[in-house]
């Protein structure tokens, strides 16, 4: 698992579903949840906890349209496998890993180092720890 530390910066609500931003130094992500913790408000100090197989890459973004969760930043390290490879990415001095199919990582070309965008699916991010 990969975590990051943010600060709740907004919670939206309807019943059930709440969306919640997060500012993580100068990126900000958002987390779909259904039951959120009631001692979670906003400038709560989170630990984020993210599913490696759910960061995907994008090498161009040129043309799309992505709203939220997409993070430019820079490959640290690859180790590649028969099928799965991990991508270690430094995020501003924290690392976090993606895990992708071998099959995708020689698509993209993938290299040490390179600039990349990866992408979060808002589902897949969860609050394993409140600091503060």
């Amino acid at each position: 698992m990969s975590s990051l530390i943010g600060i709740v910066s907004k919670i939206e609500k309807i019943d059930n579903l709440t969306l919640v931003t997060f500012d993580i130094e100068s990126i900000s992500l958002q987390m779909i949840s259904l039951e959120l913790n009631s001692s979670i408000e906003i400038n709560t100090q989170v630990k984020l906890s993210i599913k490696p197989t759910s960061i995907s890459l994008i090498k161009h973004t040129d043309g799309l349209n992505i709203s939220s969760n997409y993070i430019k930043t820079t490959i640290k390290s690859i180790t590649i496998g028969k099928i799965l490879s991990s991508v270690i990415l430094d995020l501003n001095n924290t690392l976090i890993e993606s895990i992708i199919t071998t099959n995708s990582l020689n698509n993209l070309n993938l290299k040490k180092d390179e600039k990349i965008t990866a992408l979060i699916n808002q589902a897949d991010i969860s609050i394993l720890e409140i600091i503060k």
